[in-house]
């Protein structure tokens, strides 16, 4: 199976860490691709260029990688959208198995996603992380999805976003939900100025 954990990461966080963490403890035979994006199809424009996502996704997940856990850059140097359907099809003749990880705040708006349908459809699974949703507490899943395909992790929630971030860009803020050696390079580049 393949974990496939997509996502703006602008920027990546503890918040991710603690997931990919989550899921490297309970699937540590299965391979985990993150793959940041560079033109999200529902977001605007992002304030940080492809090769500094790239650059704090390193800094930020080094520890973590291994021959299962990678960093998968197809999207992030794309000139258009990335369409998730389109990167899980061309993902699937080397990996005919794969969970998307998504998190729960995603239900709501998954029938927006392009072809959704087929996307759910080609998957093996997806895979819930829980954001607003306790442990242990039942998660609404739309019709969209088969029950049978859903896997609901008993995460911990943790209050951190990106956008939570990007909203107070502040040296000191940061600190404390990404690495050091991550605030020092976003320094470099100016980013709090």
């Amino acid at each position: 199976m393949v974990f496939f954990f997509g996502g703006s990461f602008n920027p990546p966080h503890s918040g991710h860490r603690y997931l990919l963490g989550y899921l490297i403890e309970n699937y540590p035979n299965e391979t985990i691709l993150i793959s940041p994006n560079y033109i999200s199809p529902f977001k605007d424009k992002k304030d940080l260029n492809q090769n500094s996502i790239l650059e704090l996704c390193m800094r930020e997940f080094a520890d973590l990688f291994s021959d299962h856990v990678t960093l998968y850059t197809n999207e992030i140097f794309q000139a258009s959208p990335s369409y998730t359907y389109e990167t899980i099809l061309s993902l699937k003749n080397d990996h005919p198995k794969i969970s998307l990880v998504i998190g729960d705040d995603h239900l709501p708006t998954l029938q927006n996603w392009h072809q959704a349908k087929n996307l759910i459809s080609i998957l093996e699974s997806i895979t819930l992380v829980r954001r607003t949703f306790p442990p242990n507490t039942d998660i609404p899943i739309p019709d969209l999805i088969p029950k049978n395909k859903v896997n609901i992790l008993q995460n911990q929630l943790w209050d951190i976003s990106s956008t939570k971030l990007r909203s107070n860009k502040n040296r000191n803020f940061f600190l404390q939900f990404l690495k050091p050696s991550s605030v020092d390079f976003l320094d470099s580049i100016g980013y709090f100025d």
